[in-house]
């Protein structure tokens, strides 16, 4: 038995949860399956979980309520316990485990009604560490649902999420969602996502069945399709109408569609496309579940990839920062990569606000200059643009093609213009070293030379120029 089981054994005696049953808040929670509230002392237990594991911070959420939290000292950025509370809140929803390797270590366990979640202050921790929370949260769990069935008598009220709902990224939901449609109604269906940064919506799946060039399409915000992503709303669309004016090629079928709206419970976040002209009632009962079930997974899942991209984004130039840099170098899965160090020559001469004018101007120019799938990150003062699959000789010219586009393209910031240069350090694997560990010290190193012999200029580390 784990630490936490001898304590919460020990205050279970009245005091914590065996004897303090789940209260429900009004009467009218438990028609509509709700989950009612936590046991009265929940902050006691959960103070306990955090402190025998050395936890950073604590906590469990319920549907509908202010999560439980206990926080250690120093006290957490807020930032980082919102992704703790984020993946509780998945949990809950999908009664899955979740482990999260980000700055932080976060450990989330749900059982479809109660969340919880124990956050680490690094970035490592052990295997066997994380087994013990898992078990110590599976115990906790335990305990609440005895306390409500010593409460109520059942757990018939249990909201874990069907099969279909287990992935837990939006892309797998929108899947899963597209195909139990296709079942309850034998026909195709297309789901539509609303990107919480940017507010545009596009399909994100389809079912077989559907037209597969659907997927990815961005969604004309007036369109049937687009006034449903931004408001409640059953509907339905035909031909051009349903998706917009982006959906206007010859080489896709005009269809015609029901529209219904994507909810998380407090704001439509997308759109579920079904195509056909009508359902009948029973089919259309059965998707209107479907949808209602599907909405709040697909909004938790949103809310996670948005803090997740929180953490991997710098916030003055809204490209990657240093930590998504080095993963998507530890990803890498082609044999050949090349990363490009980046140096903005004037930066020192540039009164404050007009270096981060530069900074965001130069990283506008990396952006459209690149790759969908490259990575142009800001580290400190500097970039780094990370080419997979890319072979020494193909990134000294993408170096040189991106250095030509920034000399050209002038900074216009306090009614001047300035002409700003890069210097470039360029390194490859396997051409400078065995291994993407020693890319980034490679490429560094070329960096270095660049800058030593002047600006505007491109060096390499490379066997045939040493």
């Amino acid at each position: 038995m784990g630490t936490i089981a001898i304590l919460l054994a020990g205050v279970a005696g009245g005091m914590v949860l065996g004897a303090v049953g789940f209260a429900v808040v009004r009467s009218r929670r438990l028609v509509t399956k709700d989950v009612g509230s936590l046991p009265a002392n929940v902050h006691h237990v959960v103070d306990l979980l955090r402190r025998v594991h050395g936890a950073a911070a604590a906590c469990v959420v319920v549907q509908n309520a202010e999560p439980v939290w206990s926080l250690g000292f120093p006290r957490p950025p807020s930032s980082t316990l919102e992704r703790a509370e984020i993946y509780a809140t998945l949990a809950l929803g999908d009664g899955r485990q979740h482990i999260g390797r980000e700055q932080h270590v976060v450990v989330a366990l749900g059982d479809g009604r109660v969340g919880c979640a124990v956050l680490f202050g690094g970035p490592e921790a052990s295997a066997a560490l994380i087994d013990e929370v898992l078990a110590d949260l599976r115990r906790l769990l335990a305990e609440f649902q005895l306390a409500r069935v010593r409460e109520l008598g059942t757990l018939e009220d249990r909201r874990s999420a069907p099969g279909w709902l287990t992935p837990d990224t939006i892309e797998g939901i929108g899947a899963g969602l597209c195909e139990a449609v296709r079942r309850a109604t034998s026909l195709p269906a297309a789901v539509v996502v609303r990107d919480p940064m940017t507010e545009l919506a596009s399909v994100v799946a389809v079912s077989a069945g559907a037209d597969r060039r659907l997927t990815r399409l961005t969604i004309a915000p007036t369109s049937v399709v687009g006034r449903a992503c931004l408001s409640e709303l059953t509907a339905v669309g035909t031909g051009g109408e349903l998706f917009g004016v982006q959906q206007q090629n010859r080489r896709r079928r005009e269809a015609t569609g029901i529209v219904y709206s994507l909810g998380d419970g407090t704001r439509s976040v997308g759109a579920l496309v079904v195509f056909g002209e009508r359902l009948d009632p029973a089919a259309n009962r059965e998707v209107k579940g479907l949808v209602e079930e599907a909405g709040p997974h697909i909004g938790r899942a949103g809310a996670l990839f948005l803090a997740q991209h929180r953490t991997m984004t710098d916030e003055l130039t809204g490209q990657p920062n240093r930590r998504a840099l080095h993963e998507a170098i530890r990803q890498r899965t082609h044999r050949e990569c090349s990363l490009l160090r980046v140096h903005v020559d004037q930066l020192d001469e540039l009164q404050v606000q007009a270096t981060s004018a530069a900074l965001r101007h130069v990283a506008g120019i990396f952006r459209r200059s690149l790759r969908d799938y490259d990575v142009a990150a800001r580290v400190d003062d500097e970039f780094a643009l990370f080419l997979p699959d890319t072979p020494f000789h193909h990134a000294v010219g993408v170096a040189d093609r991106v250095r030509i586009a920034v000399s050209e393209s002038l900074l216009d910031w306090g009614g001047r213009e300035y002409v700003i240069t890069c210097s470039f350090g360029v390194a490859s694997v396997p051409d400078a070293s065995a291994s993407t560990e020693s890319l980034v010290t490679a490429a560094d190193a070329a960096l270095r030379t660049a800058k030593a012999k002047g600006r505007n200029r491109i060096s390499a580390v490379h066997p045939e120029l040493n």
